[in-house]
């Protein structure tokens, strides 16, 4: 009977689009999830509530979103007149949730899959979960041949394992030593500026990073979609970019020949490079290392971490006695998570 302007503004929808319609109709909700939801409603009429739910739904534009429902009964003198639902769009809190999965299965998967091949197809499958690989390429460049080769390409349309690097749009990635994610009307502009050549069929988007053993570019990660200009993000690249760390440091330890070495340089890649912040303390809670992003984070240096207690430089006051028993917890040999303050 009834939207805000908000769930216009955040789902699309405008009130002509859904007054006196079916709710169930409304953000092409799941069947699935309709039984759930009556039953919720039927709940709160029977007054067993208050009751939240996580669904998915769609935005207008057919973009895929996930929502809190938190309803709520209406009364008028004294009877049940209707049911308000406050749907908060959790779809970035969703996605974060699904990213940090993702990035500690690839970084995972770094370590124990057994050769190229089985990480490639990891790292296909994880990165499915948040955008289309139906169309995935890993090429590895040869400076001396100007070429690139494919060990790992999977694609609706061509096949190819070998092909000259230097007019392709892989190979001008790798010379300007950036990431692209391009519409087809901007790599047509740089076909008829003679920057690239049309190498395979012509797709709708088009993204890729470089991929890199310290400073030294040895390859690519491509993904691209033939029928969809919008399949792939800002964030979609960055995603990529990480995923690209983590594989050029696989290919480096993967060919290395002191197993010694290859889980020391994995532990300080993972450890220097990971987007949450690492500390390592003693029993006592003094500590022993700190990542790079503790440090940006919470901005002590080298020489006024190492060596002091954790809490003493994190902890606020009101918060000792938490972290202290959180402390004791962990040495006891418990597993922590929670949400607090330092």
């Amino acid at each position: 009977t009834m939207i805000n302007p908000a769930y216009t503004e955040i789902w699309g929808f405008t009130e002509e689009d859904v007054i006196n319609k079916d709710f169930s109709k409304i953000n092409a909700l799941r069947q699935e999830d309709l039984p759930e939801i009556k039953r919720i409603f039927a709940d709160l009429i029977k007054g067993k509530g208050p009751q939240k739910l996580e669904i998915e739904c769609l935005y207008k534009d057919g973009r895929l979103g996930f929502a809190e429902v938190s309803p709520a009964l209406l009364h008028r003198d004294g009877k049940i007149n209707g049911i308000m639902a406050i749907i908060n769009d959790i779809t970035e809190r969703k996605r974060s949730e699904t990213v940090r999965q993702i990035m500690h299965n690839i970084s995972d998967a770094v370590n124990h899959t057994k050769d190229l091949n089985e990480l490639f197809l990891v790292i296909q499958k994880e990165l499915g979960e948040i955008f289309d690989t139906t169309n995935f390429f890993i090429a590895f460049y040869d400076k001396t041949e100007d070429t690139l080769s494919l060990p790992f390409f999977v694609d609706e349309k061509d096949h190819f394992e070998v092909f000259p690097a230097k007019k392709s749009l892989t190979g001008y990635m790798i010379r300007n030593d950036r990431a692209i994610l391009m519409k087809n009307r901007d790599i047509e502009k740089l076909v008829r500026a003679g920057e690239v050549d049309d190498v395979g069929t012509p797709s709708k988007i088009w993204l890729g990073v470089p991929l890199k053993i310290k400073d030294e570019i040895i390859g690519a990660l491509v993904v691209q979609h033939y029928e969809d200009e919008n399949a792939y993000t800002g964030r979609d690249l960055e995603m990529l970019e990480f995923v690209s760390t983590q594989l050029g440091f696989n290919v480096e330890t993967k060919k290395a020949y002191d197993e010694i070495r290859i889980e020391k340089a994995y532990f300080e890649q993972l450890f220097q490079f990971s987007p949450e912040t690492i500390v390592v303390a003693d029993n006592g809670g003094r500590i022993l290392r700190v990542n790079n992003e503790f440090e940006r984070l919470f901005g002590y240096r080298t020489d006024e971490d190492i060596g002091n207690l954790i809490d003493s430089l994190v902890v606020p006051e009101g918060y000792e006695t938490e972290a202290s028993n959180l402390t004791r917890t962990l040495v006891e040999g418990e597993k922590i998570g929670l949400e607090t303050v330092r």
